[in-house]
């Protein structure tokens, strides 16, 4: 996996994201909550880069243009996180990032550029964002045959379980 080009930002904005729900009025005009996931999505990071020279700002051209856009995740390096007390705590365990939009870069004379760019989370391969499926298995078992005033035939017992199915996240 590729890593963002191990550049120190002069400035940085963290967005937490969120944890996926759906918020349901009930009848009596309250309100319930569903949580369909356990992991967080939408965690933004916005960097800008001022000062830079040709080779610092083609390395993250050359980056954005490595990862196909916003198409391949990749790592940020602690240089990204300089400053702060716990790196680890700007991307959780298994995360990667992808590019939100297209980098600008802008032209500041004396051969500086000012490239300023948004990062969003990718969460972990096989995180289970959509929730979970639940699979009614229903099985009918035949028994002795039974006769009573109101019918006769055989007694079925019908036993019902749920069980977790596939993710349907990707």
């Amino acid at each position: 996996m590729a890593t963002f080009p191990a550049l120190k930002p002069s400035s940085r904005t963290f967005a937490p994201g969120v944890r996926p729900h759906s918020q349901i009025r009930t009848m009596d005009g309250g309100q319930s909550r569903v949580r369909q996931s356990n992991v967080l999505v939408d965690q933004r990071l916005r960097l800008s880069f001022t000062a830079l020279t040709e080779t610092q700002m083609l390395s993250i051209r050359t980056h954005y243009i490595g990862q196909q856009g916003r198409f391949l995740s990749f790592d940020i390096p602690n240089d990204l996180l300089s400053g702060t007390t716990s790196p680890a705590g700007f991307t959780p365990t298994g995360y990667s990032w992808v590019y939100a939009s297209t980098p600008s870069i802008q032209d500041v004379g004396c051969q500086r550029y000012t490239v300023s760019l948004e990062l969003v989370t990718v969460p972990p391969e096989g995180a289970n964002i959509s929730g979970f499926n639940l699979a009614v298995q229903c099985s009918i078992a035949a028994g002795a045959a039974t006769g009573t005033a109101n019918a006769t035939g055989l007694n079925l017992t019908v036993t019902a379980s749920l069980v977790e199915g596939a993710a349907t996240g990707t």
